[in-house]
């Protein structure tokens, strides 16, 4: 193996040679792979400081070496990070419209969420502009996903081990509305798949309420979920039925479209 590796793993590197490592990036971008000594003669370092850093960056998942080789290459994080971010973008073009119109025919914010791992992230909003009182738009917030709308309807499309997994350690608490425990989050997890939508009421932010459904691709594929966002009292049980029929009429015509 070309690198430099100790008993307790790869030795890391200090801090100021971050732009090594960006450096390194992009020769990779350039040149498709590299050798250490390519990383050595290009960086002018030395040869064991060019081996820290393929060690620092392999052990990260950046760079891999090639099978019986000594040349590097991209590795899988950065093939992960580059098609999420290319799904999301084009997930946000493909849905901002379908928000835009759900929006303006309930006079309230809609949110599109992604899950990752235990998070819930928010990757476009569309703010209601007919309400004084509204919730604002969050593009770029991330709460954990059971204490959101949009992120309990995802986490709902798991299995109940794989929930299990993802919160095995975390301490359920928020507000006095929050899941309080894994378990009973399980079993509203469940009660989300019975229904097909998910809501919160004041479980992040007392106040606050929202309703979600799943956006699925023609394939019924999960891509994201549609929340509606609203002030509580603009949410008595009377209209909560009258929002899902909207979210769900824009998730069927949506989906035709998501591949």
């Amino acid at each position: 193996m070309d690198v430099a590796q100790t008993a307790e793993g790869p030795e890391r590197i200090p801090a100021g040679s971050v732009e090594n490592a960006m450096r390194t990036l992009q020769l990779l971008r350039d040149w498709g792979s590299l050798r250490v000594s390519d990383v050595a003669r290009e960086l002018s370092v030395a040869r064991s400081t060019a081996h820290r850093l393929m060690s620092q960056l392999s052990a990260y998942g950046v760079v891999e070496q090639e099978p019986d080789g000594p040349r590097y290459r991209a590795g899988p994080l950065l093939a992960e990070l580059g098609l999420a971010t290319f799904r999301s973008r084009d997930l946000v073009e493909q849905m901002h419209p379908h928000l835009q119109r759900l929006s303006e025919e309930v006079n309230e914010t809609v949110h599109l969420i992604a899950l990752e791992g235990p998070d819930a992230v928010f990757i476009d909003s569309v703010e209601s502009r007919g309400q004084a009182l509204r919730v604002a738009a969050r593009v770029g917030i991330v709460f954990p996903a059971y204490v959101n709308s949009g992120g309990k309807a995802l986490l709902a499309q798991q299995s109940d081990d794989a929930v299990r997994r993802l919160y095995a350690d975390t301490a359920f608490a928020s507000t006095s509305r929050t899941i309080s425990s894994l378990e009973e989050l399980i079993g509203e997890l469940r009660l989300i798949r019975d229904r097909g939508y998910a809501t919160t009421w004041g479980d992040r932010e007392l106040g606050l309420a929202a309703v979600a459904v799943v956006q699925r691709s023609r394939d019924g594929v999960p891509m994201a979920a549609i929340a509606i966002a609203v002030p509580e009292q603009r949410l008595p049980p009377a209209r909560l039925e009258a929002l899902v029929k909207a979210l769900r009429a824009t998730t069927e015509q949506a989906a035709g479209e998501l591949l």
